[in-house]
């Protein structure tokens, strides 16, 4: 964030233009330098086992966005940039008295210059190797809304506050509501628990959870998102993990 806020700044002072380029799918561009083995996925007809060897880099994989990095620097590096040593994620290249910045993160790349000629050069050049989405000037980036005034570039979080007041009118209008604890003739205990799989739209992670009841009075409840089991465990592991969940 320190090195976005000097571009912005350096941008603001020069009368500069930001824009913001999107590369599609990233991580399936970048190689990989070791032999990846995929299993089948689930529905193929594969009566023998057989397993596919990885030419190019997948989501999953924990090395696909370090190759990914790769792959962009070696782009860039052929078009004569510069990474900073002082943070992988800037880019520099100096034309007589003019300067390109550009700023990545992840499949985000931001560009900046006085010269829009050059500018285009490298749209067009990545398009052509990546496929990239023009998303014009800058206005939203990692969590921040960016403006250009006369003064010079504001930098709001305006959906978070927009966010945090739901939440406080929320908090705000359930300030009467509770847990009953009725009486009940029988105490009795009981437990309840559910389960799903893969619910989490974010995550895509499993939730479990419980009740337990005294007579008609909840004491004790849990909801808890687990982790992932990587089909690679052991038996062994997968039966444990399986017991705890339990």
């Amino acid at each position: 964030m320190t090195t976005i806020r000097c571009v912005l700044a350096l941008v603001a002072s020069q009368k500069w233009i930001v824009y913001q380029l999107d590369v599609k799918n990233s991580f399936l561009h970048g190689s990989l330098n070791e032999q990846v083995y995929m299993q089948m996925p689930e529905g193929i007809n594969n009566p023998k086992g057989k397993v596919c060897l990885l030419k190019k880099s997948l989501y999953v994989l924990k090395q696909a966005s370090r190759q990914w990095h790769a792959k962009l620097f070696e782009e860039l590096r052929s078009l004569g940039y510069g990474q900073s040593k002082n943070d992988y994620s800037l880019f520099i290249k100096r034309i007589s008295s003019s300067i390109i910045i550009v700023t990545i993160h992840i499949d985000d790349i931001l560009v900046t210059r006085n010269n829009q000629q050059e500018i285009k050069d490298l749209k067009d050049h990545l398009h052509k190797k990546f496929t990239i989405k023009d998303l014009g000037h800058l206005n939203y980036f990692l969590g921040m809304e960016i403006s250009h005034t006369t003064e010079g570039v504001i930098l709001t979080q305006y959906k978070f506050y927009a966010a945090l007041l739901y939440v406080l009118n929320y908090v705000n209008g359930t300030c009467g509501q509770g847990i009953i604890l009725k009486g009940s003739d029988k105490l009795v205990l009981q437990a309840f628990s559910n389960s799903n799989w893969a619910s989490c739209l974010d995550s895509r992670r499993s939730i479990t959870g419980y009740l337990i009841l005294l007579g008609k009075s909840p004491i004790c409840w849990k909801a808890k998102k687990q982790h992932i089991v990587s089909k690679s465990s052991s038996e062994a592991e997968y039966r444990d993990i399986c017991l705890k969940r339990l």
